[in-house]
């Protein structure tokens, strides 16, 4: 059967004869030859587009620390970084107290310790205070005389008194009452620590003598010392 041919191998074939026609549609007319289509004596190329997908850039935010990849694009490698191990030290200041935690490095473990808290009736370096002035603490054994009575404390130089407490104990050792404790109005106690005369005012309403013995801790800055 005879068979016709029209347009161009640059462009279209159209194949009309026997059997269904072929028609081919050349999209791209040079490039990277991929086929050649023939029917009968006639052909046409196809071709794909030159180069290979969309441009690929590399840029490492690490120039320099554990290699961990190389990316390789065609004939072009580039290496991949991890930052490097941080050199890590831990140095024990303390080595008993109040156990707070555990530090592992490299499988080595230490234990981390805060200072225990101790009451002494010597004065006692035991902080910072805000101002940056030491803060020391010392714990009084007063006994008084009166039921309007002052301790002096010229002897520690006091600057800033941050805190006061304690306890009055009854003589028969049958009650332990904390200071600055009202108990109804004929019976309670009143402590402060006064700056004019650097002195800790103890007075008491009701059952005096029965308690003269006062345990008391305060807590200070002192004069003696600058700030930070």
């Amino acid at each position: 059967m005879a068979m016709q041919l029209t347009g161009n191998v640059a462009g279209m074939l159209k194949l009309l004869g026997g059997g269904s026609d072929v028609e081919i549609t050349q999209l791209l007319s040079e490039g990277v030859a991929i086929a050649i289509v023939k029917v009968d004596e006639n052909t046409i190329t196809l071709y794909a587009p030159e180069g290979g997908g969309s441009d690929v850039e590399v840029i490492p935010a690490l120039l320099s620390g554990t290699k961990i990849a190389d990316i390789k694009v065609d004939n072009f490698n580039k290496p991949l970084y991890a930052p490097a191990p941080t050199s890590v030290n831990v140095s024990q200041v303390l080595t008993e107290g109040v156990k707070i935690a555990e530090i592992g490095v490299n499988g080595v473990t230490t234990d981390i310790y805060a200072p225990n808290q101790k009451y002494s009736n010597n004065e006692q370096i035991i902080g910072t205070w805000t101002d940056g002035k030491p803060l020391y603490r010392k714990t009084l054994n007063i006994t008084t005389n009166s039921d309007s009575f002052y301790y002096s404390c010229d002897d520690l130089d006091i600057d800033e008194v941050v805190n006061l407490y304690g306890y009055v104990k009854e003589n028969n050792g049958t009650y332990n009452i904390p200071i600055n404790c009202y108990e109804r109005t004929d019976f309670y106690n009143r402590v402060y620590f006064q700056n004019t005369t650097s002195s800790i005012y103890i007075g008491t309403t009701g059952y005096y003598p029965d308690y003269v013995s006062w345990v008391i801790t305060i807590e200070y800055t002192k004069s003696t010392d600058t700030s930070n």
